[in-house]
C-alpha cells in the first residue's frame, strides 16, 4: 500500500490562504457597513420616539 503524498505546493497553499484572508476581509467590511447602517437606523428611531413622531 502506497502512502499518499501531498501534491499541493507551497505556492498553491499560499494562494489559497491569501484568498481566504481576502474573503474574510471583504466579509468584515460588509459587517462593518451593516452595523453602521443599523446604528444609524436605531438612532433615527430613538430620535423619532423622543419627539413622539411614531
Amino acid at each position: 500500500m502506497e502512502k499518499s503524498k501531498s501534491t499541493v505546493t507551497y505556492e498553491e497553499r499560499k494562494k489559497v490562504k491569501e484568498k481566504i484572508l481576502e474573503t474574510i476581509s471583504t466579509e468584515l467590511e460588509g459587517i462593518e457597513i451593516t452595523s453602521i447602517f443599523i446604528t444609524t437606523l436605531l438612532k433615527e428611531i430613538v430620535s423619532d420616539l423622543n419627539s413622539n413622531q411614531i
